[in-house]
């Protein structure tokens, strides 16, 4: 009996060592993707009764193709977005109308390393500021959804930190990425590894009429599935949340410090 609970024993500890290798893959297949994001808003005032809130919703659909692919297990992709709608509870009809128009044009091209990590991506000048735009940024809410994998083979419960650089004029954000493989199953005859994912970054947008800052980190937490066999990302939810303050550049008006929480969510159609 003692032989067999050793044995046992064994058993479970070799099969939670063993290692598993992520890579995003390289086929030619054409990838689509829904995006929801949903960002909530109020002044920090000390009096709940006076806050002021604000809620929008974003929706995207979009199509991934690969470019070129590289010996190094490199490749570049193309984003275009097909379809989008947004709403928001503080904007008019028109608006609203701009906007969606506004999202369709912010189709984009990116280089990824076989981990994931960011090689190229075009610079946030190349989007036209809007005035109080900055949540419709399509290009920022994907490189906060970006895992960046391990580059060595892991086991359950190992994790690894790596961080993205976003460029944007003279500014530059750091996104910090913590991630740990939680779990490792079959999905109809599929191998997916499910990741925890955090994210750290210090919030710095500045438009022709806003300047938006954050003194502290706005913290993220969420959870991916990652299809092991086609190396492509299947599902992934983050929601972050902190304080920002707001300075109006255009009339000087005082503005309230801002409790924000943003819910994203990106599902691949077609996917299992």
């Amino acid at each position: 009996m003692r032989f067999l609970l050793i044995f046992a024993l064994f058993f479970l500890v070799a099969c939670n060592s063993e290692e598993f290798t992520l890579a995003f893959g390289t086929s030619e297949e054409h990838l689509s993707y829904e995006m929801k994001a949903t960002l909530s808003a109020a002044t920090s005032n000390s009096d709940s009764a006076s806050r002021e809130r604000m809620r929008t919703d974003l929706y995207i659909r979009s199509s991934y193709s690969i470019i070129n692919a590289y010996d190094d297990g490199s490749a570049r992709y193309e984003v275009r977005i097909d379809s989008a709608s947004y709403a928001s509870d503080k904007r008019s009809i028109e608006e609203l109308n701009y906007m969606e128009r506004y999202i369709k044009t912010q189709g984009f091209q990116y280089k990824i390393a076989a981990d994931g990590e960011i090689l190229a991506f075009p610079s946030m000048d190349n989007f036209a500021p809007v005035a109080g735009l900055q949540d419709l940024n399509v290009a920022k809410l994907f490189i906060k959804l970006q895992p960046v994998l391990p580059g060595k083979p892991v086991s359950v419960g190992e994790s690894w930190e790596r961080q993205h650089a976003i460029t944007d004029g003279n500014e530059q954000t750091v996104v910090y990425k913590n991630f740990e493989l939680a779990d490792v199953f079959f999905r109809d005859g599929v191998h997916i590894a499910a990741i925890k994912m955090v994210v750290r970054y210090r919030q710095n947008d500045d438009d022709m009429a806003f300047k938006m800052e954050s003194d502290d980190f706005l913290i993220g937490e969420g959870m991916l599935e990652f299809n092991i066999a086609e190396g492509v990302v299947e599902n992934v939810s983050l929601e972050v949340s902190g304080k920002l303050k707001i300075s109006d550049k255009t009339s000087g008006a005082k503005i309230p410090d801002l409790t924000v929480r943003q819910q994203l969510k990106m599902h691949r159609l077609g996917g299992v």
